[in-house]
């Protein structure tokens, strides 16, 4: 079998457990990208999503967690009653999100913008929460997960053998 450019550099990881939510802090867990329990997320959303932003911000303020984000995005959120508090992009002057990046004061980071103007900002984010192995989510439906997860990540995670869960 030869690989194709679509399978090269793919790693699958699987959670198993007796609540999605579980499942998902567990995958999350082997793909190294470990949820927060608390401290500051990051958000910056194309405008598609600015609706349901309001959500999954609302979620993590709810869970304890300090919301920071990008102009477009904090405007929308405190427009909707969200408590949060704007941070610059890369390319809008300092201190910006990779300041904060690199000083290690975000735990979380939710980045689904999309446009051109973002994309070098984007791309930069990309990189440094990648090279801070910060947890990082692309799209809505994995951020709202994961906000769902750590809130009902009440209890130690089991560990079971395969044959274990197959018993059921």
């Amino acid at each position: 079998m030869i690989l194709g450019p679509e399978m090269k550099s793919t790693g699958e990881v699987m959670g198993i457990s007796d609540s999605f939510a579980k499942s998902f802090v567990k995958s999350q867990i082997a793909a190294k990208n470990i949820l927060p329990s608390s401290g500051k997320v990051f958000i910056s959303l194309a405008d598609a999503d600015k609706e349901r932003g309001v959500e999954l911000a609302s979620e993590f303020v709810k869970l304890g967690f300090e919301v920071l984000a990008t102009g477009g995005t904090y405007k929308y959120l405190s427009e909707a009653g969200v408590s949060c508090e704007m941070v610059y992009k890369i390319s809008e002057g300092r201190p910006n999100i990779e300041d904060k990046l690199k000083n290690s004061e975000i735990a979380l980071a939710v980045n689904t913008s999309d446009n051109k103007s973002s994309s070098s900002d984007a791309h930069k984010i990309r990189q440094a929460v990648l090279r801070f192995k910060i947890p990082y989510f692309t799209n809505m439906n994995a951020a709202l997960v994961a906000a769902n997860s750590i809130s009902s990540n009440e209890a130690a995670l089991e560990v079971k053998s395969l044959q274990e869960w197959l018993k059921k």
